[in-house]
């Protein structure tokens, strides 16, 4: 399976089915989830797209993977959460 896209639909398939095992702060409300999410995606694909695009021929299935390290790396430094 080398489509991306299948890929991504997996890998999020596998993030809905967790259960966190503790509460979210109180400040990350549905509408400020939603921000974020967008916001950090946003800038994944954009870094993704500048800097590892040319390299998806060796391994596609990095994707998935590289864009969701990068999103969650955003939302951390830029917001601590």
């Amino acid at each position: 399976m080398n489509d991306p896209y299948v890929s991504m639909e997996l890998f999020n398939l596998g993030i809905s089915m967790e259960q966190p095992s503790t509460a979210a702060p109180e400040e990350l409300n549905p509408e400020r989830t939603i921000e974020l999410v967008k916001a950090s995606n946003d800038f994944a694909f954009d870094l993704f797209k500048n800097n590892f695009l040319d390299q998806m021929g060796q391994d596609p299935m990095m994707m998935p993977v590289l864009i969701s390290a990068i999103a969650h790396d955003w939302v951390y430094v830029k917001h601590g959460l």
